[in-house]
């Protein structure tokens, strides 16, 4: 046989290898007789490819066996490597079976791999349904201190992981829940796909909490909507949250050994508490996912913002004519102030003498964690910025920045000018010492578009245009819901890319209806530093402090209001930073001179013009 029949006939074949190897499987009634086949002669021989691999301890009692649930036992494979394997939570309780009467939870691989390269793992019988759960988990493991690095642990019919760094691995297929067979490639290039929500352990995320939205008719009979009530029915505990909006909710104890606690797929990460305490996080969301009464579970991942620091210098706004804005000023400033931008961030130095003007005392605190606001209390309508670090002169005053560039006061013979002169700044602090949680973000936009929020309150008018120049790893299904929302309302949403020079996703800018915005340089050249790939939908100036390609002896970063508080009191100031957290504001700025000429302008329609 040629060999690209053999090529193209064997994923096929081990296919049907797999469903034959496998166990747990429903039965069928036997066959009807068919008619007596037809022989014929073929010549030459068929053998499988080099890179095809059997599992060393499937379920199938004529398939040769030795185990491999171990690290001293791991099956080594190379790559490119394809291999047909099985996992089992619990015994199948089947005559007959190999594991009839023990579980075989446990598959590990020892295998050299490159950086860009990737393994998935596809689950051929997975099952979400809450009574009869099947599930496999995928872990990377360094092959020398046998700590998790990578991990892929969703809710899905695949896993996938992308390695970062070449080197010796451990490759461990878990059976979380039931039992399956299974198929995982090994070795072929990155494949960057949409969003989805894949939990790892290797996320920004706060353990021990989870993000829950619950569906609003599918409240059982004889219990109230109540955050506390609805927690409980979970064996959670409620934090914040209200019933038709996502609730925080938080594991009653976690990272403990015991009955409740199965570390072994940690390796030799199941040392530490915080590992153990992801892993618990992670498990609890999954046993809710399946639940019919629930829309939609998340981790409550952390935001930081999207920007790279440097030293203040002389102010040289390159940027701006670079996106044509001398030319858009002839048409509008804003300057009856008719358009509200709300920047979500760490808050705004109210005090700023090139910003007050243009500040709008509505704002609104969101951190509810006293010590990450770094201002002695919780939610409140203050959004002044304290700074975000507990050492003097440490702190970014980042969405100072930020609004500097959306709107600061222009033609006032004082500072810098804003994209938008006239345009009303919203300050939302969601971010403090360490970023800030998807919850407290979510909190902070719903606000800004004048939807119910853990403040009980809202604007008096809601924002036109959002910007969120922050980001971080980990799609959430209940924080894509509330941008929806958002969007619904007629609010354009305005995020930064990123700053991994990757095609990562970033998040809230990846999400389906938020405008994401990568960062070019003072020569429209993509950034050094900037994503790029299929979720960006426009590029704007984010600056490169490295260089000085106009020779005027200041950095090209971009030059906007900051404060200073290395005395110990905040003082304003300018700077230059450079980072798709300065990209975004451009965006979110000429999208408010746009409203401030066309106020019906809709979301659809912005991406229309960008399209």
């Amino acid at each position: 046989m040629r060999p690209s029949l053999v090529t193209g006939l064997f994923p096929l074949l081990l296919a049907a290898l797999l469903f034959a190897c496998g166990g747990g499987g429903s039965s069928a009634p036997a066959p009807a007789a068919a008619p007596a086949p037809v022989l014929a002669a073929l010549g030459g021989t068929i053998s499988a490819p080099n890179f095809a691999v059997m599992d060393n301890d499937v379920n199938d009692p004529h398939a040769p066996y030795s185990e491999n649930n171990d690290f001293a036992s791991a099956q080594a494979i190379g790559t490119p490597a394809m291999v047909g394997g099985y996992a089992t939570a619990v015994a199948t309780g089947k005559a007959g079976d190999v594991f009839a009467t023990k579980a075989d939870p446990l598959d590990y691989y020892r295998v050299t791999l490159a950086a860009g390269q990737s393994i998935i793992l596809s689950i051929s019988d997975y099952s979400d349904t809450a009574a009869d759960p099947v599930d496999l988990d995928l872990y990377l493991l360094d092959g020398n201190d046998r700590t998790v690095k990578l991990s892929s642990l969703g809710n899905h019919g695949s896993e996938s992981i992308t390695v970062a760094t070449s080197g010796d691995y451990f490759i461990e297929v878990k059976a979380e829940h039931g039992s399956s067979n299974y198929v995982m490639t090994v070795g072929q290039p990155q494949v960057t796909g949409a969003g989805e929500e894949v939990p790892r352990l290797e996320d920004d995320f706060v353990p021990g909490e989870i993000l829950v939205r619950f569906v609003d008719k599918a409240q059982p009979a004889g219990l109230s909507a109540s955050l506390h009530d609805r927690a409980a029915t979970l064996g959670l505990v409620g934090r914040a949250g209200a019933s038709g909006r996502a609730m925080r909710m938080a594991l009653p104890a976690v990272g403990q050994d015991g009955a409740a606690g199965d570390y072994r797929a940690l390796g030799a990460s199941a040392a530490s508490g915080e590992m153990r305490a992801r892993l618990d996080t992670i498990r609890a969301l999954k046993r809710v996912h399946g639940r019919a009464d629930v829309q939609g579970v998340s981790l409550n991942y952390i935001r930081r913002p999207s920007a790279i620091p440097n030293d203040p210098s002389y102010p040289l706004q390159w940027n701006y004519p670079l996106v044509n804005l001398p030319q858009a000023w002839e048409v509008t400033t804003d300057a009856a102030g008719a358009v509200i931008v709300a920047v979500v961030d760490t808050g705004v130095f109210m005090a700023h003498p090139d910003l007050a003007a243009n500040l709008l005392t509505t704002g609104y605190d969101f951190i509810k964690d006293k010590t990450a606001a770094h201002d002695g209390d919780g939610i409140d309508p203050d959004p002044d910025d304290p700074g975000d670090a507990n050492t003097p002169g440490g702190s970014s005053f980042h969405g100072t920045h930020v609004a500097g560039i959306v709107a600061a006061a222009t033609n006032n013979t004082l500072g810098v000018a804003g994209v938008c002169w006239g345009t009303r700044i919203m300050p939302v602090r969601v971010l403090g010492i360490g970023g800030g949680t998807v919850y407290d973000v979510m909190q902070g936009v719903l606000y800004a578009a004048g939807l119910a929020n853990d403040s009980g309150t809202v604007p008096p008018k809601k924002a036109d245009v959002i910007n969120l120049s922050m980001g971080g790893g980990g799609y959430s299904s209940v924080e894509q819901q509330a941008f929806t929302a958002v969007r619904t309302q007629g609010v354009i949403v305005v995020a930064s890319a990123g700053n991994e020079h990757s095609s990562s996703l970033s998040y809230p800018a990846a999400y389906s209806g938020v405008v994401s915005v990568s960062a070019v340089d003072m020569n429209k050249k993509q950034a050094w530093y900037s994503n790029y790939g299929p979720t960006v939908d426009v590029a704007a100036p984010g600056g490169d402090s490295r260089v000085d390609l106009d020779g005027n002896g200041a950095p090209d970063g971009v030059y906007s209001t900051l404060a200073n508080d290395a005395s110990g009191t905040r003082l304003p100031t300018y700077g230059y930073y450079q980072g798709t957290s300065m990209a975004a504001p451009h965006v979110a700025g000429v999208a408010a001179l746009m409203k401030s000429i066309y106020p019906d302008l809709t979301p659809d329609q912005f991406d229309s013009l960008l399209a």
